[in-house]
């Protein structure tokens, strides 16, 4: 029977613990999901396939499980509806879908429909796709044309909205010190 590090048992690690102990960060977006559901799905399968959260067990699959269900649920609705109205745009989704996905966010649908056409014709929509990697090459650059905008300038407007959005930061340019 082998013994775990430490003299303690698996279940008795907090969620933390589990978290830290691999030192591996997996690409799970959190705000890349709408419902609870697609979110659950991917995180299983991000489960079964690294062999080393495979070797979790039992317990430290639901302390994992718990922790990523209280990060979705702490999320805004804001954001899942701006991902809900990205996924139209790019038509990863159908109307139909859409309109399911809406009505259990509990909006109606005239309104998300005018919603969505709000978001369209924003600049939003631009840096949105743009920071989840959604444009194909040369798209970007065809927006910015669309818009009346330079590549320098959608930059400073993308890096300010990532800013307000995301919380990451500006590059700091720091100027050179006056010589004494």
């Amino acid at each position: 029977m082998p013994i775990s590090a430490g003299g303690r048992r698996p279940r008795d690690y907090e969620p933390d613990r589990i978290w830290s102990s691999f030192r591996r960060e997996h690409d799970i977006r959190i705000d890349a999901f709408v419902t609870l559901e697609s979110f659950n799905n991917n995180l299983q399968q991000q489960l079964n396939r690294d062999k080393r959260l495979q070797n979790l067990g039992n317990e430290g699959r639901r302390l994992l499980m718990e922790r990523a269900r209280a990060d979705f649920e702490q999320m805004p609705s804001e954001s899942r509806e701006r991902n809900l109205y990205i996924m139209k745009a790019r038509g990863m989704i159908s109307k139909d879908e859409f309109d399911i996905w809406t009505s259990q966010m509990g909006i109606s649908r005239g309104a998300a429909e005018y919603r969505y056409r709000k978001f369209l014709g924003t600049e939003e929509l631009v840096w949105e796709l743009h920071h989840k990697n959604m444009l194909t090459r040369g798209e970007y650059g065809k927006l910015l044309r669309g818009r009346k905008l330079t590549y320098g300038q959608g930059y400073y407007r993308r890096r300010k909205y990532l800013a307000q959005e995301y919380g990451i930061p500006f590059r700091k340019w720091h100027a050179k010190k006056p010589k004494s």
